[in-house]
């Protein structure tokens, strides 16, 4: 998909798949600064291993202490960052669902061109350029009809006289039709300054304010576990973690309060925990491997649970329907695959790399047709 997405830009950038093995791990990624590569992914079982090589850390890299994607910046250095939870809050907004109450991203924070271009008021901007457009547009359109006509008929008190009295009677009605136009670009502005929002040099979690999804149930506590549930607890959902060895889950609530002390996570036994978690949850996440080999893997849900219409069941695998979102599309649920996900990650990783926004349907569209 990276490769289709550099085509499509005509980006002069190739990716590469580099088989790596743990003992030679350090020198691959020195390497990437001598031989001039934009920055690199990083796959099992290297993510924690590349932590003592990076310069820098976005927040989520050092939280969930892993990283999988590297930055080679203009200087040398090497940023390690982790956009899986990026790539999960992108694909759920996809679907149209929200999550949490919070309005900043730790990431957000980290980057100077994130705080120039998101912290400060993009509506501030656009409405006072807008603003400014429809009074001048106002002003010379009234001016120019009503003063030409005028000084051809009255003195020049008259024309005085006139000319304020056509600016009342043309005001409203211009103003109608000129701020109708200027609204519109105003949004089309806000649009793109949303858009270029992600043209960071971190992965920001997604904010998010709308129909918010409160209750969140996450199965598992593995690495794509911790990276889910940073995304999520930031956004402001309350997370209820489950997992068979209990001990896991409390590690991982330990880990996420570590980085953001006021997140609202809970560790509880899986499945003992599942009737009455799954009574009050808005969406419910499988970031377990079961379900990889289809009906031969466990199910990671107690069937005698039921779900509702109104959740959602998100599964980070991608390559397969899974038994869980075919039982939670059967109990009326909202079932989502790990698809958009992993292209979204990617996009991510693209982003940091080139500096440009990332041709997500041109991405979807390679993974879709295969290699």
């Amino acid at each position: 998909m990276h490769n289709a997405a550099f085509a499509a830009l005509g980006l002069n950038y190739v990716y590469v798949p580099l088989p790596v093995p743990p003992d030679r791990i350090g020198d691959a990624v020195r390497g990437l600064v001598a031989l001039g590569f934009a920055g690199a992914n990083v796959t099992v079982p290297h993510k924690s291993a590349v932590l003592p090589l990076m310069d820098d850390l976005t927040p989520i890299a050092r939280a969930v202490a892993a990283v999988n994607t590297v930055v080679v910046r203009p200087d040398g250095s090497l940023l390690g960052d982790n956009t899986d939870g990026y790539g999960f809050m992108a694909d759920l907004r996809g679907h149209g669902v929200e999550i949490g109450q919070r309005m900043e991203s730790a990431n957000q924070r980290v980057s100077e061109s994130a705080n120039q271009r998101v912290s400060e008021s993009a509506n501030q901007r656009v409405s006072e350029s807008a603003n400014q457009r429809v009074s001048e547009r106002v002003n010379e359109s009234a001016n120019q009809r009503i003063g030409e006509s005028a000084s051809q008929r009255v003195s020049e008190s008259a024309n005085q006289r006139v000319s304020e009295s056509a600016n009342q009677r043309v005001s409203e009605s211009a103003n109608q039709r000129v701020g109708e136009s200027a609204n519109q670009r105003v949004s089309e502005s806000m649009s793109q300054q949303t858009s270029l929002c992600h043209r960071v040099t971190v992965s920001p979690c997604h904010p998010v304010t709308l129909s918010p999804c409160h209750r969140v149930i996450l199965l598992g506590a593995g690495g794509a576990a911790r990276a889910v549930a940073y995304a999520l607890t930031e956004a402001g959902a309350t997370v209820a973690v489950c997992n068979r060895t209990l001990s896991r889950a409390n590690e991982l609530c330990q880990t996420i309060r570590r980085a953001l002390p006021d997140a609202a996570i809970t560790a509880h036994p899986f499945p003992d925990g599942l009737p009455e978690l799954a009574e009050a949850a808005d969406l419910i996440v499988d970031a377990t491997s079961l379900g990889l080999h289809g009906d031969a893997d466990p199910l990671p849900w107690d069937p005698t649970v039921p779900f509702r219409a109104d959740q959602v069941v998100y599964d980070l695998i991608y390559n397969v329907e899974t038994p869980l979102l075919k039982l939670a599309a059967a109990g009326g649920a909202q079932a989502i695959a790990g698809l958009g996900m992993l292209v979204h990650q990617g996009a991510r990783s693209f982003e940091l790399w080139t500096g440009r926004a990332a041709p997500v349907d041109v991405m979807f569209a390679a993974v879709m047709d295969g290699p």
